[in-house]
């Protein structure tokens, strides 16, 4: 999962190096679009398809039984797809009893191939809101979001009204999110580079910290204490920022980045009362 992501991004970092003081970061650049094989569907998931405005068709599955009284749309993190990540998810289901609804972004996985940005993505997230929000008219919806899907959970939760929003290694903006990226570097070369993100991204009404601001629902964040790819100092000030007066913040010891916290005990716990309160 984030192993190819990681590297990806080392690459890109010692690419840049070669040639000193200040390097641009590209939208296409944070992305890592993959094609997987499809998962056939079983007694605990099935299929769902939606098609985006522009027609791409994008592919999920929805995790979960029918006795389960709640849902959840998942957005996942970089280089993750359905494939990758489907037993944490099964696991989260069977762990939280909630139904979710985890979609390939435009270009992974199982979802049609086509070039993913964030504006494109956080347009498919808001139909697939709005989708779900018709399949499951009395039940309560949730929204999640890990890594880099934290933004665009983060960005649905501020256009609708969900029952909740769950984070897990929020991002803030994405000029302090690139710049944690150069500790990726290794400590000889980050005196000679600095990282900005190029002007697109850096657009102050589309950052996680200001929508936020915007979000008045149940809020839980969690993340690791020795995140090194996106620092549990950025999760805090995303946190402070929301507008949720009902909000807890869980750091966990001992854990980085790319490891499933979500699943362990008390976490899962806490996740598991955050849903159904």
């Amino acid at each position: 999962m984030i192993t190819q992501y990681r590297i990806g991004l080392i690459l890109l970092l010692l690419l840049l190096s070669l040639s000193s003081c200040v390097r641009t970061v590209t939208e296409e650049s944070l992305f890592y679009p993959h094609r997987t094989p499809a998962l056939s569907d079983s007694t605990t998931f099935r299929s769902i398809e939606l098609r985006a405005s522009d027609g791409v068709m994008l592919r999920g599955k929805i995790i979960g039984a029918p006795h389960y009284q709640r849902s959840m749309i998942c957005f996942v993190g970089n280089a993750e797809s359905i494939y990758r990540t489907f037993n944490y998810y099964a696991i989260l289901s069977q762990k939280t009893e909630c139904n979710l609804y985890l979609i390939d972004y435009r270009g992974f996985g199982i979802s049609d191939s086509a070039k993913p940005t964030f504006a494109s993505i956080i347009k498919d997230a808001l139909l697939i809101f709005d989708t779900v929000r018709v399949r499951t008219p009395s039940q309560p919806l949730f929204l999640f979001g890990y890594s880099i899907g934290t933004v665009f959970a983060t960005a649905v939760a501020s256009e609708r009204a969900a029952d909740g929003l769950i984070l897990i290694a929020p991002m803030t903006n994405a000029e302090e999110t690139i710049k944690a990226f150069e500790r990726e570097l290794p400590w000889y070369l980050r005196w000679f580079i600095w990282l900005k993100p190029e002007a697109k991204l850096q657009n102050p009404n589309a950052q996680p910290v200001e929508l936020i601001k915007q979000v008045t629902e149940p809020l839980l964040v969690m993340h690791g204490e020795r995140d090194n790819l996106i620092p549990i100092a950025l999760g805090r000030k995303l946190f402070a920022s929301a507008a949720s007066s009902e909000k807890r913040f869980l750091p966990v010891p001992k854990r980085g980045h790319s490891e499933w916290i979500a699943l362990e005990s008390p976490y899962t716990d806490s996740l598991k009362l955050f849903l159904i309160r």
